[in-house]
């Protein structure tokens, strides 16, 4: 964890110059929230040293990964409460520009200013879009979400030969979306598990039968997630029409045998 001393003079500067905004913000609107609580440091002016990454660099890298407003904001929450490396989508940024401090924002306002960010008010430059695409490969923001190509198991180009139509993609992509709001507590109850079996004492004469209680708790829970998941895959896979599920499993199955050839 880093201390006061780690972290850089012109984001402590930052941190006390949005306080003081904070003092004379009185909209709720997540575009004034944005300005109180991220502006100084995500909107550069000119003339001043950039600080962090621009907001609508921020904003490309999640809705690669999150194109849906309910996963976006989400994401955009949890790593405002909660900034960890390991958890970043930008690790570049994280290079350049350090981590970024932990910041305390009311949970409702954090919501606010995600959605702010996602609208359309918070615009993509066409030249950053042209960048990011020759960077990083793939396929412009807001078309394939990573939360679809991992679902599917395919490459952008492999959804592309499905020929998706629109309203397809879009309810898959809200199936995924209720699969990760099921799954999601699910993991972390998982998750938990792990991290109750480290704080067992391992000299306590009842440890192996604590151990033993925890594992029947963690083998029913991986049950549901394996049941919740099958079923949430059926929903998703009932959306393609029969020559494009023929396709999605001939691509598994060339999948698997280059996963045993490897």
């Amino acid at each position: 964890m880093k201390t006061l001393f780690q972290i850089p003079f012109l984001l402590l500067s930052c941190i006390t110059f949005s306080n003081v905004i904070a003092e004379n913000s009185s909209d709720g609107s997540g575009q004034q929230l944005f300005k109180k609580h991220c502006a100084v440091c995500h909107v550069a002016t000119p003339g001043q040293r950039r600080i962090a990454p621009p907001i609508f660099a921020v904003k490309n890298h999640y809705l690669a990964v999150h194109d849906e407003e309910l996963t976006f904001v989400d994401a955009v929450t949890s790593w405002v409460a909660n900034p960890l490396e390991e958890n970043s989508l930008m690790k570049g940024a994280i290079r350049h520009f350090k981590l970024m401090p932990k910041i305390v924002v009311p949970d409702e306002e954090a919501m606010k200013i995600a959605e702010y960010i996602f609208s359309d008010a918070v615009g993509i430059p066409d030249a950053y879009k042209n960048h990011y695409a020759d960077n990083h490969g793939g396929k412009p923001a807001k078309q394939y979400s990573r939360l679809l190509l991992r679902q599917l198991r395919l490459s952008p180009e492999q959804v592309d030969e499905l020929t998706l139509s629109d309203d397809q993609l879009k309810k898959i992509n809200q199936l995924i979306v209720e699969k990760e709001v099921i799954m999601q507590p699910m993991r972390e109850e998982v998750l938990g598990f792990n991290q109750q079996l480290q704080s067992l004492d391992s000299r306590k004469s009842d440890y192996k039968s604590e151990i033993e209680a925890l594992a029947d708790v963690n083998a029913k829970r991986v049950e549901q997630m394996v049941l919740a998941s099958g079923a949430a895959r059926g929903k998703i896979e009932a959306v393609l029409d029969e020559k494009q599920y023929q396709m999605l499993l001939k691509f598994r199955v060339a999948l698997l045998k280059r996963l045993k050839r490897s």
